[in-house]
């Protein structure tokens, strides 16, 4: 496992010439390949032996590598003790399924694979990308905005800040409109944010419901996956 972090550029020719140098090895990219997936998956067919994992906190980021890469090549994770395994299940379960993955390519993504690496066995052929996505409604992109602002803000410890009250008040006055379901789940989620000061023992550095105000952002960048009191047709529609 490569520690893929930003800043270093030539990371990129690194796992390149190691992975021709060791083609029976496995290399797996952490955290969505971070600064150097952009020089990594364009060439990905080339290297067989390169992965990704999914330990990462941006929903777009986490979009990115389930639409771009090949779904037998990337590994559910968790970023404990950064992130909960509740946090990066639901941001990649709910990504896998706006992005149009099938549910053996997601059950492959979610542990299946893993499993066959970790005991040295060929790895699943789960088919190719997926095919490219409707984008989001404005409504929501905005709100996707903002809500990436409140994490950030509280990835350092900070409150959520303006954003956050404009992602609450846009929340509730959307209500009514066609992505109401999505945005009144949203604002629910939200008002267990909303005033919160108390620190998570665990991860002191990050604000309290950190990991939630992830989901939320992740909610409104995947309208098509299941909310509460929606079912998923097998046809993958929400209806």
């Amino acid at each position: 496992m490569i520690h893929a972090g930003q800043g270093v550029p030539e990371m990129t020719d690194q796992v390149h010439r190691r992975s021709r140098e060791h083609p029976e090895a496995r290399l797996i990219l952490a955290h969505c390949g971070a600064g150097i997936f952009d020089g990594i998956w364009p060439r990905i067919d080339d290297f067989p032996n390169v992965l990704f994992d999914t330990s990462w906190w941006n929903p777009a980021t986490i979009a990115a590598l389930l639409r771009l890469v090949p779904p037998s090549r990337i590994l559910f994770a968790s970023d404990i003790p950064f992130a909960t395994p509740t946090q990066q299940a639901v941001q990649t379960l709910r990504l896998a399924l706006q992005v149009g993955l099938t549910d053996r390519q997601i059950q492959g993504i979610m542990g299946g694979q893993a499993r066959r690496v970790l005991a040295h066995q060929d790895v699943l052929d789960l088919g190719p990308t997926p095919p490219a996505e409707q984008p989001i409604a404005p409504a929501l992109e905005r709100m996707y905005v903002m809500l990436v602002a409140v994490c950030e803000r509280m990835l350092g410890g900070q409150e959520g800040g303006q954003e956050l009250l404009m992602a609450l008040d846009g929340c509730a006055a959307g209500g009514d409109g066609p992505d109401g379901d999505v945005l009144r789940a949203m604002r629910a989620l939200l008002e267990q944010i909303e005033g919160r000061t108390d620190r998570d023992p665990l991860r002191q550095q990050r604000t309290f419901r950190f990991d939630l105000a992830a989901v939320v952002a992740t909610i409104a960048r995947t309208p098509n996956a299941p909310l509460l009191g929606r079912e998923r047709s097998t046809a993958g529609t929400v209806r």
